[in-house]
């Protein structure tokens, strides 16, 4: 297993670097401070042959710009909070509101845009951590964190979350990193099958603010339970659907919960996660301001298999817990494991 460190260049007077992971066979992970940000991850298909499966920017200073959290840790809170606000231990709290009059992702100047500390541990893994300090984006308390990626030579890829903090606040993180398993990027992940152990999904408005309701998906466009192509039509040839951007229910297990395979590859990639939700998000808001590997962005470049708790849980009782005491440590993990279908 080897780690290479080297400089990839300079955010305002930051410099950033970046540690690139490889395994016996040939698999490759690189991650940069700026954002605790998985920059690349290279994977062999049905010939053998490597290629990026992530999306990341050509312009460094694009991830700094940009809407779309390429690959950035996303915190305190990953997805959505209603007008930005939530009452803790009787105090009512203001959030950044960055999504219209709503809360998104930890805010304006969220984890995936800030200098992290970088540490290699081992030969297969590098620890991140930042100091989120009380008040950052409207949130309580001074929050230490801790983001591992560890990659494994039986072609794992685990991302470990540990935080504490001195006084009670909210934390619920994810990796927004965003899948084409296909050999060229050009190509859409609409050939991608997805398969999900998710039998709900939670209901939103309009706006994607949930209503505090589940959705059962059988028989729907949603029910991905025995697989199907992300990418459906109607016999009449017209779009069964515009495009996900949804919070499906997991089933709380140690065993894998989701396969999202490109056919034409043969790439697979397998998730397990402790969380108790996963946001499945084609990229239905890309546009072409920027570009990856020299291609305008558009709606299916990629999918995101973000692993959280379910979004605007403080707000709602029956969402789980995403409140973090100060005589509490947390620990959360997801893993990506990789194959190949011949």
């Amino acid at each position: 297993m080897v780690i290479h460190n080297t400089r990839k260049g300079i955010i305002g007077d930051k410099e950033i670097r970046e540690y690139t992971i490889t395994n016996k066979m040939g698999l490759s992970v690189s991650l940069m401070n700026y954002g605790a940000t998985i920059t690349s991850l290279y994977t062999p298909n049905k010939d053998g042959e490597f290629h990026n499966i992530v999306l990341g920017f050509d312009n460094l200073l694009d991830y700094q710009d940009h809407p779309h959290h390429f690959g950035g840790t996303i915190g305190r809170v990953a997805g959505r909070i209603n007008k930005g606000k939530f009452l803790l231990e009787g105090k009512e709290y203001q959030l950044d509101q960055n999504e219209n009059w709503n809360h998104l992702h930890g805010g304006k100047d969220g984890f995936d845009t800030v200098m992290w500390d970088a540490e290699i541990d081992a030969d297969n893994k590098v620890v991140f951590h930042y100091l989120s300090k009380e008040g950052e984006n409207g949130y309580p308390g001074n929050l230490d964190v801790y983001v591992s990626y560890q990659l494994t030579d039986n072609n794992d890829l685990n991302i470990q979350y540990a935080a504490k903090t001195d006084k009670t606040t909210l934390f619920n993180p994810t990796n927004h990193v965003y899948f084409n398993l296909n050999d060229e990027t050009d190509k859409e992940v609409k050939n991608h099958v997805l398969k999900m152990k998710s039998s709900a999904i939670l209901e939103t408005t309009s706006e994607l603010i949930p209503t505090g309701k589940f959705s059962n998906v059988e028989g729907t466009i949603f029910d991905f339970q025995e697989g199907k192509f992300i990418y459906e039509r109607n016999m009449d040839g017209t779009p069964e659907q515009a495009g996900f951007d949804h919070a499906f229910i997991l089933e709380e297990t140690t065993q894998p919960q989701l396969w999202l395979i490109s056919p034409e590859s043969g790439r697979e990639v397998v998730m397990s996660s402790d969380f108790n939700c996963v946001v499945v998000y084609t990229g239905i808001m890309f546009n072409d301001t920027f570009k990856v590997e020299g291609i305008p962005l558009r709606p299916f470049m990629g999918v995101t298999l973000e692993a959280q708790n379910l979004p605007d849980a403080v707000n709602h009782e029956q969402f789980g817990n995403v409140i973090l005491e100060p005589t509490k440590e947390y620990q959360r993990e997801t893993s990506y494991h990789f194959d190949v279908k011949k």
